[in-house]
């Protein structure tokens, strides 16, 4: 029976559209039974293909398209699971050999490899793969030599007439220099001081007229001097000719010099051509080679119309003769049909970055029936080999590769129990224990036990534990901690570290498990804040429970080599993320792709222009049809509401072939596997990641899972960083040493950070949304922070007003039904945690919590015929299931019905409360921190940001009074760091330094003394001292710019260019320095400059900020950069640090304004009328502070009037934050006349009595208004 061999998928990237479903279902549809998937270089879609074999009941062979040195193509097949664990050990070893090109990573398998795993292997097929083959690439050296004289050519042709233009321009600069010396010896004779001399003969024949030895001497030099200037004409002639031909050759020597020299460089036997019969001789060689290693190797025979194929492919067979190696015949099947050619030209764009076009052979890589392959190899073969080729593709039938589904777990070694660690655990929390702990811990352990998760549980209870150790090492430590763990105690012990967090108090479901917290694994006591154990394990589940576990990120990749130092570096590795394209990625590569298409012809800064107007005019137009609903696809779009022009319909169809193809893979962010031991690709395929320097499992969490290994999430987490800096540096400066799970709930806290929205740098409480929500509601304890947590998102966001009156009493308390309120009093009658829908089951209708849990998560799916199922049994109840129903325990039918509904459409959003619980408790550990230790707190917000970040870390600093002191060359670490109170800027900090910063610092440090830097000649020096030489030229520009300088020179520019003038020398010696800078520094401050290049270089500005003179941006009728809303009219505040004209995407004049706010900088465009009203004054403005007019859209500001804004302005000002006061102003202001006074309000809520945005306008009104609405002064006399 023909099957089909060689065959590929979306996992050989971007140059395959089809899936592995769709190549099964495909292989179905013909009538065969066997199949195999042999991707480029990688085995990552083999666990799909596989599932789709047992789904649609085809025989799916694992395979793969392997690399060999120098990226030949090899065919490896698994008959069975050994050949399988062959191929995966062998694809393993070739990751360890990788070839880039052009981005492109091709793992190759030398031949050491190949004898290793496949040597008398039976359990593998081997094939010759197509005309990239190892076989095939040596009968076609000839053809590729051909390609390469062909390419190579005008290069000799180059050298051919270099040497003959070097030939003739010596010749003729010869000639040249003849004639030169010969002009040179006539014009002598032409020389003043040649013709003086004839006069003087003349003057001398005057007395002697008749001697004979003045007359022959006379006649003798005018001889001379006749002859010169008959001979001086031609001469000039011939020099000039010379000239213009050595000119002429010297031009066209000159012309082809780079081609010949290029010549010069290429290997001698280049241009010489092998002999056939030797290449035939080596194939056949090459062959019987792969035969002496693969029992089972066969020569395989393709063609789809190349004219390589059509002279290969005979040679294979006559080989396949002399050679007695059969032959297999294959289509190398890229797509499913023929139409689908055009998908994969699409799709490889990404790899070639150039469009490409859909050529006849592109259109027969579909895969063939048998009849259409047989004929299409008969146009190039025999029928009788065809006929053998074909009917060797039987031997997949014998191939049979099977999921397994066994565990294949680790075993934690211990020094103690499971149930002694539980012991120990409750031993630590005797003080909260009582009988309900009790119950509920031996129902735990009773079920984790009988469902074999012991081992899990120990295993993470292990890596918690070393991170809670390892949380109190330093950053700049941990690459100091000694490589054997065991010894980590005693270093700790000898270092004396003692404070800092390592791992967060916890995350997901399993913070609702007892168990989990008496191990350390979570750190809140899930009895005292009803989190339930059922949603985390319980005996209906038939998946393992998920312990995340969230720890520093600096402290991640030393928990990894832990894991791997415990249970051996082969039985570890993350997990393979797929990125796909999304709707908006593939409009946005269908746009490059097509712009390509239109213009890749034009000369290239024609083409780039041209490319980037196209993809504004259409694809940035096409994105925004897409719907905003999380998920939408391209499909979803509705052509006919739309006026879509042609190109955007066709780039709307190019993105719909692509949408949902992966183009890319990625390390998963927390996923770590770990075997029982073994090497992981006795199960799975592993690839390694450069980027992340770690091994990943090629397959993804579900299928790590189905293969029976053990999967956990192990997450950094920022944060936990910014935590253990700030203990870290309390410990320093303070002597205290805090445990952050023991700190209180204060209601100082809860007031002055949570309540008052000061929650900048507060973990998961930073938007300006969050900030507006905590001012409403006024969390005031840490079940609020839960539910809040849980809340602010997408769809709970509609009840949170509803709940926010009945916190503050404004609307009563009431339930659907009585027996909901033990469940929803914590949470002011709306259900908000996942964990209330599994109790309204279990309470109202007698569900166990395990059917609970299952009735949640089928409402999460919309499992429509599960739901209405479980609708009749929780109003009726289910004998078959011991269900009540609502109804037999007393709620009313129509109340039942009613509830059901509500949680359905809860269940599309719910939270889960054990997530949210730890999640608050993070929040309020870092509240706590910036609300008791604030200057510890931001600097280690500084050190763990990015300048980009900076932004409301800087205005914390302004709100709390810390002042940060500028970068300084002598002063500054490499990090932010506290000096005398105060935080000094970091030279990490600044834009662009990297390993820069670190130089310093060393260069700083002595063998035992701190040596500062004396001046600027000294860091010259010192730099040029080093062995790696001097710090870069950008790092050093950008040192300078930041004002790292300013204890030593008042003008930065001034600087630099002292700087470039020492650096611009070959080699920098101390006598160099001293005379650069021996001229004193005489330029004064720059201080528009100084601006400028801080903002750009610092977020900021450190030296010399002028907006500290100013109130806050409300004051002035203005918004702040990060509240801002779409399409919103308002104004913003600012200095203008600088002003750029350019050109928009559409070609058209504008202008750019940096403008630095107190919450950081933020770019403004004036455009259209704008910028011509102020193209010829906005100079003016530039390093003053303005208020600028117009409109927030798509994350830009456009401008439409800009004014100078003075620090003090008149007038008074009337905050409406109640609707109250907005009732009774608007009373008052509806007989408003106009008046001399000036008064700003700031309006919370709209006139019909909704809440709004902070919206600020002005009036002019009257003194006796003033009065009556209490408005407060601000400054001045109050008068317009």
């Amino acid at each position: 029976m023909f099957g089909v061999l060689h065959a590929h998928s979306v996992y050989s990237l971007n140059d395959s559209p089809q899936t592995p479903e769709a190549l099964v279902k495909r292989t179905k549809e013909l009538g065969y039974q066997d199949v195999t998937l042999t991707d480029h270089g990688t085995l990552l879609g083999i666990e799909e293909f596989l599932e789709a074999g047992e789904k649609y009941g085809i025989n799916a062979v694992p395979g793969i398209e392997a690399y060999l040195d120098n990226r030949e193509h090899f065919l490896l097949i698994a008959k069975d699971e050994e050949g399988y664990k062959a191929i995966r050990k062998a694809s393993r070893e070739a990751n360890n050999n990788i070839t880039v090109i052009r981005k492109l990573k091709f793992p190759c398998m030398k031949e050491e490899t190949l004898i290793r795993y496949f040597s008398g292997n039976d359990h593998v097929i081997a094939t010759s793969a197509c005309i990239s083959g190892p076989i095939s690439r040596i009968l076609l050296k000839n053809y590729k030599k051909r390609k390469v004289i062909e390419k190579f050519r005008p290069y000799k042709d180059a050298e051919e007439i270099y040497e003959e233009a070097q030939t003739a321009y010596k010749a003729s600069a010869e000639k040249l220099k003849e004639y030169k010396k010969e002009l040179t010896h006539w014009k002598g004779f032409t020389k003043p001081a040649f013709i003086e001399g004839i006069n003087k003969i003349r003057a001398k024949l005057k007395d002697k007229p008749n001697d004979p030895r003045l007359l022959s001497r006379l006649q003798e030099k005018e001889t001379a001097v006749q002859t010169a200037k008959r001979q001086i004409e031609p001469l000039e002639k011939e020099i000039d000719f010379w000239k213009k031909d050595a000119q002429k050759w010297k031009g066209i020597r000159d012309a082809n010099a780079s081609n010949a020299k290029k010549y010069r460089s290429l290997p001698e036997d280049l241009f010489t051509m092998f002999s056939e019969e030797e290449l035939y001789i080596q194939a056949k060689e090459k062959a019987v080679f792969y035969k002496s290693i693969f029992p089972n190797f066969y020569l395989e025979i393709q063609y789809h119309g190349l004219e390589t194929e059509k002279y290969v492919m005979p040679l294979l067979v006559k080989i396949s003769n002399e050679t007695g190696i059969p032959l297999i015949a294959a289509n190398d099947a890229h797509i499913t049909l023929q139409e689908d050619a055009e998908k994969r030209s699409l799709l490889q764009f990404k790899n070639f970055e150039r469009h490409q076009e859909t050529t006849a052979t592109d259109r027969e890589l579909y895969i063939k029936s048998e009849n259409e392959l047989k004929e299409v190899l008969c146009e190039i073969l025999p029928y009788e080999a065809v006929c053998e080729a074909i009917d060797n593709t039987s031997i997949l039938a014998s191939c049979h590769v099977t999921i397994e589904h066994g565990h294949h777990y680790p075993v934690c070694k211990s020094n103690k129990s499971f149930d002694e660690w539980i012991q120990e655990g409750k031993e630590a929390h005797l003080s909260e224990w009582d009988e309900e702990h009790e119950e509920r811990l031996q129902r735990e352990i009773q079920v984790i036990k009988e469902m074999g998760y012991v081992d899990y549980h120990m295993i993470v209870r292990d890596y918690c534990e070393m991170m809670r150790k390892l949380g109190a090492v330093p950053r700049h430590e941990l690459e100091n901690m000694p490589l054997n763990y065991e010894k980590i105690d005693a270093w700790l012990t000898k270092k004396q570290f003692r404070t800092g967090v390592g791992k967060g108090p916890g995350r997901g479901s399993a913070a609702g498990s007892l168990v989990c917290y008496l191990l350390g694994i979570t750190e809140l006591d899930p009895i005292k804040y009803g989190l339930l154990f059922d949603r985390y394990l319980n005996i209906e589940r038939v998946s393992m429970p998920d312990i995340d576990t969230d720890v520093k990120t600096s402290l991640r990749p030393y928990i990894i080599r832990y894991l791997s130092y415990k249970y051996g570096a082969d039985a570890v590795a993350s997990i393979i993320t797929k990125n796909t394209y999304g709707a908006r990625e593939a409009i946005n590569a269908s746009g490059r792709e097509r712009s390509d298409e239109l213009y890749h012809t034009l000369p290239k800064k024609e083409a780039d222009i041209k490319k980037k107007e196209y993809l504004y005019k259409h694809t940035r137009q096409l994105g925004k049809l897409i719907p905003e609903d999380p998920g939408a696809k391209l499909f979803d779009i509705k052509t006919d509401r739309f006026n879509l022009g042609p190109e955007e319909l066709i780039l709307l169809e190019h993105a719909r072939q692509i949408e949902g193809k992966p183009f890319a893979t990625g390390v998963h962010a927390g996923g770590v596997v770990i075997t029982d031991g073994k090497d992981i690709t006795d199960y799975l395929p592993v690839q390694w990641r450069e980027d992340k320097k770690v091994w990943a499992c090629e397959a993804d969490m579900l299928q790590v899972e189905a293969r029976g290994l053990l999967k956990m999430d192990i997450l950094g987490l920022n944060t936990l960083d910014c935590i253990s800096d700030s203990l870290q540096m309390i410990e320093k400066y303070h002597g205290n040493t805090i445990d952050m799970n023991s700190i209180p709930f204060e209601d100082a806290v809860f007031c002055e950070i949570f309540a008052a929205g000061r929650t900048n740098s507060v973990f998961q409480f930073e938007s300006p949304g969050m900030k507006s929500m905590l001012q409403r509601f006024k969390p005031s304890s840490f079940e609020d922070l839960i539910i809040l947590v849980a809340m602010f998102r997408p769809g709970p966001m509609q009840y949170i007003d509803d709940v926010i009156n009945v916190k503050h009493g404004n609307t009563s308390l009431s339930y659907l039904t009585k027996e909901l309120e033990p469940i929803l009093s914590k949470t002011y009658g709306a259900i908000v945690y996942q964990e209330q829908v599994m109790q309204i089951f279990q309470s109202l209708a007698g569900y166990s919590l395990g059917q609970a849990d299952l009735v949640r998560r089928a409402m999460s799916k919309k499992k429509e015929d599960k739901l209405q199922q479980e609708r009749k049994a929780f109003i009726y109840g289910d004998e078959s299931r011991n269900i009540d129903g609502c109804v037999k325990r007393g709620v009313k039918e129509a109340a039942a019905n009613q509830l059901f509904d509500d949680m359905l459409d809860f269940a599309r959003y719910a939270f889960n409360k054990s997530h949210a619980a730890c999640y608050a408790l993070v929040a309020y550990q870092t509240a706590w921190l910036k609300y008791h230790y604030p200057r510890e707190f931001l600097c280690a917000m500084f050190n763990n940001k990015t300048v980009d970040e900076y932004g409301p870390i800087f205005e914390d600093c302004r709100a709390m009074h810390v002042e940060i002191l500028p970068p300084d060359i002598n002063r500054s670490g490499d990090s932010f760091c506290l000096e005398n109170g105060c935080i000094r800027y970091g030279l990490s900090g600044i834009k662009g330094i990297n390993e820069g910063a670190g130089r310093i610092v060393q260069m700083r440090e002595g063998v035992r003394t701190y040596q500062p830097f004396l001046s600027v000649a000294d860091f010259f020096q010192r730099c040029s001292e080093r062995k790696e030489g001097m710090i870069n030229k950008k790092d050093a520009e950008n040192l300078i710019y930041a004002g790292c300088f300013d204890c030593f020179v008042d003008n930065r520019k001034e600087l630099f260019e002292r700087y470039e003038q020492v650096v611009s020398c070959e080699e920098i010696a101390p006598a160099k320095v001293n005379e650069v800078c021996f001229e004193p520094f005489v330029l004064p401050k720059d201080e528009v400059f100084n601006r400028e290049q801080e903002v750009a270089l610092l977020g900021t500005l450190i030296s010399d900020n002028p907006l500290q003179k100013y109130k806050d941006s409300s004051v002035y009728g203005c918004m702040e950069y990060n509240e801002l809303k779409e399409n919103q009219n308002c104004a913003v505040m600012g200095l203008v640090t600088a002003i750029e004209e350019r050109k928009s995407a559409k070609g058209n004049d504008m202008i750019k304004v940096t403008l630095l706010g107190k919450t950081g900088p933020m770019e403004v465009l004036f455009m259209n009328k704008s910028y011509l009203h102020h193209k010829q004054s906005i100079q003016k403005y530039l390093s003053r502070i303005v208020k600028i007019s117009g409109r927030a859209h798509d994350n830009t500001f456009f401008a439409s009037t800009v004014r100078l804004l003075p620090p003090k302005l008149d007038g008074y000002y009337l905050v409406l934050d109640t609707l109250e006061k907005t009732k009774k102003t608007a009373e008052l202001m509806r007989e408003r006349k106009e008046g001399i006074y000036r008064l700003t309000v700031e309006f919370h809520f709209d006139k019909n009595g909704q809440r709004i945005p902070l919206t600020v306008a002005s009036y002019s009104v009257s003194e006796d208004l003033l009065s009556a609405l209490h408005a407060v002064k601000i400054w001045g006399s109050g008068k317009s």
